[in-house]
């Protein structure tokens, strides 16, 4: 309930905000807003809530305003019914202290309902914004996802976004007229880049590009666009042409690799936007150095697929893995002495700190050529290399590892398509890594 915000910084350096709700500011106010962030750098927020700011009729407060803040991160944020959720401007460049916001990064963020847009930009230079959902407000009134314009004249109107961005996001624009991509007439945004994203408009008075200016370099390529509302009343718009089909729009030289088509999303009316086994969005899409998805998916280095959400098809999997522990080794095999000395339980034993695994692996009986049991676990190739997936198993004197009947390969049931690293735990070793993921 902060006012005129909750968080204000001013040329401040090397900021994190993790896992907090930035919430309800007061005054509704474009100049209010729950975090404000003035020149500085390397401001960090992620795993937040920045929601709610206060509104009335025809204004209220912004959700995050990063101000001149260079290499500024956003990420797994969710940010929702602000006026303008995200504004990004270009500092204060009379003070000679800041121009422009550089190298701002947003990712993997849920932001959605914007009473005005969800991102204001006035200020970008080479922004990257990837594996994010933008969703317009669905009430009557004009919204946009995206607005470009200069906050300001003269000078002022040179401060437009430049050299960002726009890759493997799911754009959906509602009623009202609003533009996917608006961009202020007069403004010099330019070098900007749209690639593997989706534009789903339920409107047939939005656009999902409009431009009229006649300057500005745009690259759009492997996209997929989709009008609900039936036939072209209008969706592109840029310099002086304005086309209301796609064939007329790739006629431009735009979009040359990119669909019209439903990209089919699971549960569209539920806000699930992940994709059905038949979209045509999936492996439509260009290489573009990214690994994961806004869940934290794997992402294919050849043909991803386009928007926030890499498709993901669970699998029966059966590893094939021998190991040899090197107390218990001799002579090519390993010692069965637990065994022989009825000192192997019949549940799994893992229960117990350090491993805390408490699957429900048990036999009845347990082969005379078993070592011990073993515990397996898949972890993700991302940084934080969490566990996907762990279970117990049987070690055998002749180092392989079997499943629960000692004989066939040990399985892992449903998970999820992709690469991960294979870790070996044992009571008294080291745990083990597999070399590559």
């Amino acid at each position: 309930n902060g006012y005129p915000c909750n968080i204000t910084f001013w040329k401040c350096d090397q900021i994190l905000i993790d896992s907090c709700n930035v919430d309800s500011s007061k005054g509704a106010s474009i100049y209010n807003c729950n975090i404000y962030s003035g020149q500085g750098s390397y401001l960090t927020v992620r795993n937040s809530t920045i929601n709610y700011g206060e509104q009335t009729s025809d204004r209220g407060n912004l959700g995050i305003y990063i101000d001149g803040t260079d290499n500024a991160i956003l990420e797994k944020d969710t940010l929702l019914n602000n006026f303008s959720n995200i504004r990004i401007g270009f500092g204060n460049p009379q003070s000679g202290n800041s121009d422009w916001t550089d190298n701002l990064i947003i990712r993997y963020c849920i932001v959605k309902y914007g009473i005005y847009d969800n991102i204001d930009d006035d200020g970008s230079r080479n922004a990257q914004f990837y594996y994010n959902v933008f969703e317009t407000n669905t009430s009557s009134g004009f919204h946009d996802n995206v607005y470009l314009f200069s906050d300001g004249s003269g000078n002022y109107s040179n401060y437009a976004a430049n050299g960002d961005i726009y890759y493997n996001n799911t754009f959906i624009t509602h009623a009202g007229g609003g533009s996917t991509f608006d961009i202020q007439s007069g403004v010099k945004a330019t070098n900007i880049i749209l690639k593997n994203n989706v534009f789903y408009n339920t409107d047939h008075w939005g656009w999902f590009f409009y431009s009229d200016n006649t300057f500005g370099t745009w690259t759009f390529d492997n996209n997929i666009y989709f009008l609900t509302a039936g036939g072209y009343d209008h969706s592109w718009h840029i310099y002086d042409n304005s086309v209301t089909n796609f064939n007329s729009w790739q006629g431009l030289g735009y979009d040359l690799n990119s669909k019209y088509a439903d990209p089919l999303f699971n549960n569209y009316l539920a806000g699930d936007y992940s994709l059905q086994n038949k979209s045509p969005a999936i492996n439509a899409g260009t290489y573009l150095d990214l690994t994961t998805d806004i869940k934290g998916n794997s992402v294919p280095s050849n043909y991803p697929d386009l928007g926030a959400y890499q498709h993901i098809i669970q699998k029966n999997i059966s590893l094939n893995l021998k190991v040899f522990l090197e107390g218990l080794y001799s002579n090519g095999s390993m010692s069965t002495f637990f065994n022989s000395h009825n000192l192997i339980p019949l549940s799994q034993p893992y229960n117990i700190s350090p491993w805390n695994y408490y699957g429900s692996e048990s036999v009845s009986k347990i082969s005379s050529d078993i070592v011990n049991w073993i515990l397996i676990e898949l972890r993700s190739v991302n940084s934080n290399y969490d566990i996907i997936a762990r279970r117990a198993a049987f070690l055998k004197s002749d180092g392989t590892i079997t499943d629960l009947d000692g004989i066939s390969p040990i399985k892992f049931m449903n998970v999820n398509s992709g690469f991960y690293y294979i870790v070996i735990k044992y009571f008294n070793a080291i745990e083990t890594w597999s070399k590559n993921g």
